[in-house]
């Protein structure tokens, strides 16, 4: 039997992840929050975020978000231009990350990354179009396309809603199995005939 062990691969990563997902690029994006402060690695070329809605540092020069790189253990900062805190996100088939919600300002962004090769410089591109309620803690599933997500309950959000929507004006609906604010992170999978089971605290539904 092969004997497994830990290994340290880089001492500092610079920011304390919240997030972390490997990509199909094998680099590991990572996201933290914003409203602490400095991290321990600055944006790159001199930029900073003026964020005049930020609690903290409305002028803030450091990433708080980072890409990993495991074949050489480096890291890259990121621009995320809101708060991520408690947020959530998925993939595309395409590979692209969808991320969504936040707390305070960021809690109706939504943002998009598509991954890159180790020496690429992708990055995070905020949206102009917002989701139409707040999502801070809330769980996102792809759905069969392939190119859509749906974005289900989180804190005093008993509802769920699509991006992208499927047409225009659409809204969100209400799930009331969702009620309280105590439902984070909710449990969504997607079932073979393309319902959904949704399990949140002692409740569970088959959803359409």
């Amino acid at each position: 039997m092969a004997i497994s062990s830990w290994a340290l691969l880089n001492n500092n990563a610079s920011i304390s992840s919240m997030h972390t997902v490997v990509t199909h690029m094998n680099t590991v994006i990572m996201l933290d929050h914003t409203n602490t402060g400095p991290s321990a690695i600055k944006l790159l070329n001199g930029r900073c975020r003026n964020q005049p809605a930020e609690r903290i540092s409305k002028v803030d020069c450091y990433a708080h978000s980072i890409m990993f790189n495991p074949g050489n253990n480096q890291v890259r900062p990121l621009y995320v231009y809101t708060d991520t805190w408690c947020s959530s996100g998925q993939f595309f088939n395409n590979g692209r990350m969808v991320q969504t919600g936040g707390d305070f300002e960021g809690n109706r962004k939504i943002r998009t990354l598509q991954p890159c090769g180790a020496g690429g410089n992708c990055d995070w591109v905020e949206l102009e179009e917002n989701l139409v309620t707040g999502c801070w803690y809330s769980s996102n599933q792809l759905l069969p396309s392939g190119i859509q997500q749906i974005i289900v309950g989180g804190r005093n959000t008993p509802s769920y809603e699509f991006y992208p929507k499927r047409r225009a004006g659409e809204g969100f609906y209400n799930l009331g199995m969702l009620g309280g604010d105590n439902n984070l992170y909710p449990f969504v999978y997607l079932l073979p005939n393309g319902d959904l089971f949704v399990f949140a605290n002692r409740n569970s539904v088959q959803l359409n």
